[in-house]
C-alpha cells in the first residue's frame, strides 16, 4: 500500500465504495457499522482514558466497545 493509498480520506473513500454509502453526510455512525457486519455496545469503563476497543475472533463479527460516559460526537 503506499502512502497515499493509507491516507485517511483514501480509505474512507474505499470503504464508502465497498459497503455502497452514497456521499454526504453519515448521519448515524453506530447504524452504518451495524448494517454492515459490526456489533456496536456501550459500555462504562469507570475511566476516562479508555474511548472504545474492538474484539474480533477467529470468523466472528468484530465487536466495538464505546464508552458510554462520552459524549456522541467523541463516540463517532
Amino acid at each position: 500500500m503506499t502512502e497515499s493509498e493509507a491516507c485517511p480520506e483514501a480509505i474512507v473513500q474505499k470503504i464508502r465504495r465497498y459497503w455502497s454509502i452514497p456521499k454526504g453526510p453519515v448521519y448515524n455512525t453506530i447504524e452504518t457499522l451495524e448494517d454492515n457486519g459490526f456489533y456496536v455496545i456501550e459500555f462504562s469503563f469507570g475511566a476516562e482514558s479508555i474511548d472504545a476497543f474492538t474484539l474480533k475472533e477467529g470468523s466472528s463479527m468484530p465487536i466495538i466497545f464505546l464508552n458510554k460516559d462520552f459524549p456522541m460526537d467523541r463516540k463517532r
